[in-house]
Order: C-alpha cells, then structure tokens, then sequence
C-alpha cells in the first residue's frame, strides 16, 4: 500500500482524499478541533451590548413594569369613563341580564369643570401667570468692582494732592461705601432691565412654540388620567416664510429654514419610566415617539441625527410605516380616543423609542464617541446621560444630555398625589366607585320606570285565544277576543301593575353624586348648578363656600406652578443663556409664578378693598390718615382687577390736587362771604 505524501503539517492544506480514504495530518486534526470549539463558544455567547441593543432592554423591561403594575388599566377606565363606556366584561354582563345599558358620565361632567377652574385661573389672557425678576443681588460684574477701586484712588490721590494730607481711613470707607450702593443699584436697574427682555423673548418663543395648545391638552391628561406631561423646549428645524424686499421695491415671499424650541403634550399612555422611578430624572425614561416622513427628514441637519441612518429609516419604513408591535392598551385607547387606525394610517407613520438615561462610556466609545460636550475624554466604566432615538430597529439619534444639571425635557404633575410613585390619581379613579354606583341606580330606574309604566298582562289558558289574536303587544282601544269554555268563569286576562321605585332610586342617585362632589373637591355650585342648600342659598355664604372648595384647586395649581411651569421656564432661560447671541437678555434672573393664586381670590381681594375705602373715609380722623390722592391708588387697583382702563377711571394725582386747591378756594371764597358784614341797607 501506498503511503500518501504528507506536505507541511502547519500548512494548512486541505485533507486530501485518495479514493475513500481521506488523510488528515495531526496539525490539521487539532487546528478543526479548534475552529469547533470556537464556533460552539460563539453561539453560546450573548449578543454583543450596544446603545441599540441597551434601549431595546430598557423600553421591554419599562413597558413590563408598566403593564403589570396596573396603570394601562387604571388610565384605560379612566377614559371609559369620560367617554361614557362600560368595559367589555361589564357589557356583556349587562347585556346578558337584558338590562338598560345606559351611562350616565357624571365623571365627565366633573373633568369638564375641573379644567375650566384651571383655565380660567392659569391661561388668562390678561395676565400671565409668571414673571422673570433680577435676584435679590445681582452678581456684581468684575469691571464694576474694578471701577469702584479705582475711582477710590483717584479721589484719595487727588484729595491727597490738595491737601497735603493723606485723607482719613474712615473717610475713604465711607466714600467706597456709598459709591459701591450707587454701582449696586445702578446694576439692580439693569438686571431689572434684561429680566423684563428676557422675559419678553421668552413668552415670544412659548407663543411660537405651539405653548397654548400643549397646555390645553395638558390640563386635559392632569384631570383624566394618571399625569400631565409636557415636553420642552424641544429643538425643531422647520420653514418660515418671510417678505424680503425685490426688484423696485417690491416685498417678495422668501423661504428660510430656521432651528427654534416648541413645546408638546406627551400623553400618559406614551411615557415610560423605570420600576421604581418618582420623578422624571429618575432611573431610565423611554417615550414612545411618532414620526412622518416629512418631521424626519427635516431632522437632517440638526445636531446629533445621522443623516445616513435617516436615510436608511425611510428606505426601509418610508413606504410601509413601522409600529411598535405588542403594546397591550394599544387597540382600546385608539377606539376611546376615536383614532380610526387604518392601513393607511400606519404607512404615514413610523414609530419609535426615545431614551433618556445613563449609558456606560464603553458603548459610547464602541459608537465612534470619544469627547464629552465639554471635550473631556470619555472613560469606559464611567456613566454619562445620554438621549438616543430609535426608530425600527436603526438608532438614528444618540447625543449628550446637554443640560448643565442634566435635567430631562419633561415636566409633569398630576390631579391627587400618590406619595412615591410616578403616577396620580386623575378625577376618573377618585371617583371610580360613585360613578359605578350612580350607574347602578340610573339602570335600575330605567328598568323600574319601563316596566312599572304600565300593566302587565298574564293569560292563564293559552287555549282560550281566538284565532288570529295577537296578544304579545298592547295598544291603546285594543281588544282582545276570547273563547268561553263551558263551567270556566275565571278572567281570561288578568292584569298586574309594578309598583315604581323611582323616587328611591333618585334619592340614591343624589346621595352618591353629591358626594362626588367631596372626593373630587370639585362641587357643583363652582360650575353652576343650584344644588347649594343652607348657607348656599345666600350670596355671603355662597362665597364662602366656594372660597372654602378652591382649596382642592390651589394644590393643584401649586404643583403645576412647581413642578411644571417654573421647570419649563428655566429650562427655556438657561437655552437661552447659553445660546442666544443677544446679550442685552442676559442677567442675573429667578422665576416667579404669579397671579395663580391671586387670580383665584381676585374677587374676594376686591370685594376687601371696597370695604377698606369704605371704612377709610368713614370719619374725619380716617380722611385725614387717608388723603384722596391715596385713596385713589386703591381705586386703581380695583380699577386694574376689573380690567378697566384705569387712567380713563382715576385721574391721576396731580388732577386730584388740582382738584383739591380749586376745592380749598371755592370754600375759603364761600368761607368770606359768609363773614363779611351785610350791605347797608339801600346802599
């Protein structure tokens, strides 16, 4: 037998075959016992971690908790409610018991008022409900403090140089002293100055932003469901038209393409956060976000999107639309917010998951990231914020955290709070119960009141009836014919009258709906229902009762004012300190919610200074502690809390003293003539 030729073992030639024999040389035995071991050890290994793989993590451990925890369900009801619809189960109980299926949504009418009550108070058109004031001491600018020193010297070498004699310690203290309270109030002014710019650029960017509708909707989510959010400033690329001047003069319409921050509602149902999570910049936060084709195009371009992974999103999912798959609450909150959801919906839109959270540096450095904003290096095992955009299955977006105390542009707040939880109890489940109960008795007496509101008929012998009766409906003048059997006298019919439960039934209606009243905080008598008895029935007592009920109201106020409104405000300052280019806005500034709280006892406060003009001139010692011109500063304010032109009401003060010398004289006049001797007679 042949010996086949054996050539380098560490060759790595392929095994020859000779015939059926195939000779493998020992070093290429070992060298496929390694790839073996090696593919085996690969497929048992996990996938690598990217930032992409993290955010599917994240968004399926979040979208877990949330789903057993209840709360799709809880904010689910909450929305039957308000539209007036049973759940499944209950229907079709209802259904099977042949009872009346009627809702009567007492919820609704609740969360209707409550949102007026918040409007009315915190979207006034007359006033806005914050303000921007310089701090109490505003930092004193280094050319200032330099100019103070400075200028002390000069006086004390010239006084030095006058004299002859080197001016006293305490004269050059004092001297420094006043000249630093004049610089102090001098800069005081100016922060008050570019406090009120930025206050004004400030509202302007909310009014572009879209701030009025999100804050619509917004109040909506706080009263219905288990949180209000609101997202901003966002940063958006979009087209604005203006009129540039052309040929001859011409105004023409030009195009531009400009960044600038708007505001958006996120509803409950799309935000995500961490088991465990109290506030928004806790644990890690996803929101399920929507995009056309169209708003995400117009990201490209904007710092942090990958214009290649765009590109490749709307290759993929242009055409088609992507939507997240296995979201529970997804087919029942489409049908109770009357979203009709069709297969042409679904190609408009393609759907995606915005993280916010903490994201070790290795992964960053893994996606090509090496600098922090700030241009320190990144290190593999520390944690930095960060916010990535995936949509399908590309990361489109990873950026960041960009804000100086890593806040998240999210702010919320809710109607009852739940201490240690993210969630709160809207309108809806505080009076979850009642409104279950008054159903209860509402179907009862749409049953009792059918059934009782006329006889019913019974026929004992079936066989009686004569041909071609029809006696399975009553009318009014019917008659019914009969056959008389032979030693039967009894009724062929006989008829039974129900006795009604109406007055019962209505009474148990009242009682639970009244309640309502106290576990919503919101009585009927602040939306105009009548049912106010006792004190209710006069207007003193009215008004304390309703001044009483705006407690509730204030607490809910206050914690939009807190947690929402001041947040967002910051935030949109601290955008603009940092990158508008108008230095004339920039100062030393803190925000100030105002006119909640005031717009709420506006009346009351009014009603309070009539009686004080009243009581300040009821005598001759008052008119003297109270002159006119002072008085009149009280009428301005009545006059400016009525909305009235105050200037066309109260004249101003010199007027008054005008009035007041010419009033002086005419009586001095009078005062004379009075005393001067009489005529002679005939004279």
């Amino acid at each position: 037998m042949q010996t086949p030729a054996v050539g380098n073992p560490d060759s790595g030639a392929v095994p020859k075959q000779h015939g059926l024999v195939q000779f493998v040389s020992n070093a290429e035995l070992d060298k496929m016992d390694v790839d073996a071991a090696k593919a085996e050890e690969s497929q048992s290994e996990p996938e690598k971690l990217t930032i992409s793989t993290y955010v599917d993590q994240v968004w399926d451990a979040n979208k877990r908790y949330k789903e057993d925890s209840g709360v799709e369900e809880d904010m689910l009801q909450s929305l039957r409610q308000r539209e007036a619809k049973y759940s499944g189960d209950k229907l079709q109980a209802i259904k099977e018991q042949g009872l009346s299926e009627v809702f009567l949504s007492l919820t609704d009418v609740k969360c209707r008022a409550g949102e007026s009550w918040i409007h009315d108070v915190m979207a006034n058109p007359s006033q806005k409900c914050w303000k921007l004031d310089p701090t109490p001491l505003p930092d004193l600018p280094q050319e200032i403090e330099g100019a103070i020193v400075q200028r002390t010297m000069e006086d004390w070498m010239m006084q030095a140089q006058q004299t002859g004699v080197p001016p006293e310690p305490e004269v050059v203290y004092e001297f420094a002293s006043r000249l630093r309270n004049q610089s102090e109030q001098i800069i005081y002014e100016i922060a008050e100055t570019r406090a009120g710019r930025m206050e004004t650029k400030i509202e302007d960017q909310m009014v572009e932003g879209k701030w009025d509708e999100a804050f619509d909707d917004f109040v909506t989510d706080l009263v219905t469901s288990k949180a209000g959010i609101l997202k901003g400033p966002i940063v958006r690329k979009t087209r604005k038209l203006k009129w540039v001047k052309g040929v001859q003069g011409v105004r023409v319409p030009h195009v531009v393409e400009s960044v600038h921050y708007e505001y958006e509602r996120v509803s409950p149902f799309d935000m995500y956060p961490s088991e465990g999570a109290v506030n928004i910049d806790d644990g890690d936060l996803c929101e399920r976000v929507k995009y056309t084709r169209k708003s995400l195009s117009a990201m490209k371009g904007v710092k942090g999107w990958d214009v290649d992974a765009i590109n490749l999103v709307l290759q993929k999912y242009g055409p088609s639309g992507f939507r997240i798959a296995n979201v529970s609450a997804d087919q029942e909150r489409e049908t109770l917010e009357r979203k009709s959801v069709t297969a042409s919906t679904v190609k408009t839109l393609i759907e995606g998951i915005e993280f916010w959270g903490s994201i070790q540096g290795q992964l960053l450095i893994d996606r090509g990231m090496d600098k922090t904003p700030d241009g320190k290096e990144i290190l593999s095992l520390e944690e930095y914020e960060v916010c990535a955009v995936k949509l399908g299955d590309v990361l489109v977006y990873c950026g960041f955290n960009e804000d100086p105390l890593q806040r998240r542009p999210y702010s919320k707040t809710g109607y009852a709070k739940i201490p240690g939880s993210f969630w709160y109890r809207g309108i809806p489940e505080l009076m979850k119960d009642l409104q279950d109960i008054c159903n209860a008795a509402v179907r009862s007496l749409c049953n009792n009141m059918a059934i009782a509101s006329g006889p019913i008929m019974s026929i004992e012998d079936i066989t009686r009836i004569a041909p071609g009766q029809d006696v399975t409906n009553i009318m009014p003048w019917m008659i019914l014919q009969f056959i008389r059997k032979p030693g039967d006298n009894t009724d062929a019919v006989k008829f039974h009258n129900v006795e009604s439960h109406a007055q019962e039934l209505v009474a148990v209606y009242d009682k639970f709906s009244m309640l309502a009243d106290d576990y919503t905080g919101i009585p009927a008598y602040q939306y105009g229902s009548d049912k106010a008895a006792g004190a209710g029935r006069t207007m003193g007592g009215l008004e304390m009762l309703m001044n009483s009920s705006a407690r509730g109201i204030k607490r809910v106020i206050g914690r939009i004012d807190i947690h929402v409104l001041s947040t967002i405000i910051q935030r949109q300052y601290d955008l603009n300190m940092m990158f508008d280019p108008d230095e004339s806005i920039k100062g030393d500034c803190q925000i100030r919610p105002v006119g909640t709280m005031g717009l709420i006892l506006k009346e009351q406060v009014a009603q309070r200074r009539l009686a004080f003009l009243e009581q300040s001139g009821a005598n001759p010692v008052d008119q003297v502690i109270f002159p006119p011109e002072y008085r009149a500063n009280v009428w301005r304010a009545l006059a400016k809390d009525l909305e009235m032109p105050v200037d066309d009401v109260v004249p101003p003060d010199e007027d008054i003293k005008a009035r007041q010398e010419e009033a002086k004289q005419a009586a001095m006049a009078q005062e004379a003539a009075a005393s001067a001797p009489p005529a002679p007679v005939g004279v």
